[in-house]
Formats: structure tokens, sequence, C-alpha cells
């Protein structure tokens, strides 16, 4: 592994505030999203680029959700639901991403940026099964079908999960990995169980054609995610992160069984808000050496903070380097 750089931001709507513009205005225009990326790429040299604001959203907006308007430094938002019954999401239509929604403002702007940062890797944003299902049914209908096992549920995450996994054929076939997030699947959201028996298959089926092509998606899961962390790495992504919100050590334990996939272990983003390089820097040392024992292991921000001050990221990435140095050789490097 090539560990020049250590510690990965995390960009999503941060990348709005080098245009001093909200992550609503530049999540709904092409020019301002590559825009924003670019500015934010340039900033802090991170790769992969992920080209997107509202990165649970597009595919549940392009079936009838309604994103609503934000202000300021907040992220857009989902209002409510338009359905009720998880049978009504085996009716929906196969969404096109070069045709449908967002979805082609989102490829367009990667193309784009792929083309002015040929060096760095461009990602799509789609969202998990789970996290559509929120979208489109609301986050209390969700979990009340999940306590109840309802089959409905079950047969709604298997037909979301296996038209993920044709957007995700579709994506590859026009040049691009996508990256998955799937936080609405976290424990304690969703049980240990559900997620071993409902959630993990499903997530087999959408990063099946990433293991087929031998180009392995991320996914992203935050929350409490150490107690079925075996299930996840055993579903075949290329990257996940180790959430600040679980058990760390217990976590990267299950992750030495896996030295081929990359481990991001995110320190919380407060550490960040808090524009405090002390705070952050103590961080720093107490997490670069449980990540560094994994052979693909690196530091991840969480989801950087809108208003965050850039200087802060660059001397925080700049000090994991350092401190990475003095902690060689390396072990399983």
């Amino acid at each position: 592994m090539d560990r020049h750089a250590l510690l990965y931001p995390a960009v999503i709507e941060h990348a709005a505030a080098f245009l001093k513009k909200s992550p609503w205005e530049v999540s709904r225009d092409g020019d301002l999203l590559v825009a924003a990326h670019a500015r934010a790429h340039e900033a802090y040299g991170h790769s992969p680029i992920v080209c997107g604001i509202d990165v649970y959203h597009a595919e549940a907006e392009a079936w009838g959700a309604k994103v609503m308007p934000s202000t300021g430094g907040v992220a857009p938002a989902l209002g409510d639901p338009p359905l009720s019954d998880p049978c009504a999401i085996l009716g929906l239509p196969a969404l096109d991403a070069e045709r449908d929604g967002r979805l082609p403002l989102l490829l367009d702007a990667a193309a784009r940026l792929s083309d002015v940062f040929p060096s760095a890797e461009v990602q799509v944003p789609l969202a998990g099964p789970v996290s559509i299902a929120m979208g489109l049914l609301g986050f209390e209908t969700v979990l009340m079908e999940f306590a109840e096992e309802g089959e409905g549920m079950c047969r709604a995450i298997d037909f979301l999960a296996r038209h993920q996994a044709a957007l995700c054929r579709q994506m590859l076939t026009l040049g691009f990995r996508p990256a998955i997030y799937e936080s609405g699947a976290a424990p304690p959201l969703v049980p240990p169980a559900i997620f071993r028996s409902l959630v993990a298959p499903a997530l087999r089926v959408m990063l099946a054609p990433g293991v087929e092509a031998g180009a392995p998606f991320t996914c992203i899961i935050g929350g409490n995610i150490a107690c079925v962390a075996a299930d996840l790495f055993e579903a075949g992504p290329g990257m996940v992160i180790c959430p600040a919100e679980t058990d760390q050590h217990a976590f990267m334990e299950v992750a030495a069984r896996y030295p081929d996939v990359t481990v991001r272990i995110n320190m919380p983003s407060s550490r960040l808000g808090s524009g405090d390089r002390s705070v952050l820097f103590e961080e720093i040392n107490r997490l670069l050496p449980l990540a560094l024992r994994h052979p693909r292991g690196l530091l991840g921000t969480g989801v950087v903070p809108y208003d965050c001050d850039p200087d802060l990221i660059r001397s925080a990435c700049f000090y994991t380097d350092q401190t990475a140095t003095k902690l060689d050789p390396l072990p399983n490097s």
C-alpha cells in the first residue's frame, strides 16, 4: 500500500464552502458541483473524490421523494416520504443513470472532474438499499417493518439491492467505480440479527459487480458496526470505514483478517469542528498506531463540517504523515 497520504478528509458538503455557496445550491448545479470539488481537491489532494453533496438522495428523489431546500452550511434533507407500503417499492421502474433524476448530473460532473484530475479516482455516490428504503418510506416505517420482520420489507430490500447492482454495472461500463453509502443500515438502528440475515446479503448483491470486475467498491456504513464487522467484510467491499461511534479496537481485530480491504479509521467530526489543533493532533496520536497495524489502514476525518478551516485539515494531514515516520517500521506494511 502507498502510505504517502495517511489522512483522508471525507469532503462532501464541505466542498460547497470553497465557493461560498450552500450545499443545496451546489447539489443542484453541475457547474458548481465540479467547481466545488475541484477547489477542494486542489486544497487537499485527496483521492478518491466523491462527486456528490447529498449522497443518499439521488435515487429516492428520482423515484418521487422531495429534497428540501436548505440554507447556510446545512446539507439538504428529504421531505415527507412518497410511499407508505414496502410492497409499493416492488412496482418502481428501473432507473437509468444517464437519464433519470440527478444521476446524469452526477455522471457528467464526475467525467469533467476526471478530465481535470486524471491521477485521482472520481467516484459517484450511490445509496444502499436500506438507506433508499428509508428515503422512500420514512425512517419509522422501515424500523417498524424490521422489528416485525415483515415479508414486504424483505422483498423490498432485495428488489432495491438488485436494482442498485444494475446501476453499479452501468457505472462501471461508463468508466466509474461507485461509492456505496448505507449508514441507514447501521446498528443500533438495524438490529445485528437483521443486518446479518437481510442487509449483509443485500450488500453482497450490490457489491458483486465490483468484485466481479476486480475493482471492489467503497462501502460506507457509520454507527456501531463492530458487532457486524465480519458480515460487512464478507459482503465484498474494497474499502470500509471504522466509525468513531463503534468499538474501534474490536472492529480492527476483525479487519486484521481482511488485509486486502482498505480500512479508514474515522475520528469524530467534532475534532475538526472544534478548530483546536491540539485536540485534533491528540486524536491522531491515539488512532494512527491502530490504523498502521493494518496493511491498508489509514485515518479518516468523518464528514468534514461545512465551515471547517482548510488550514486545519492541511495541518492535520502534514502532522499525520510526520507522525507516521516516527512509527516506522510499520507493522505488516
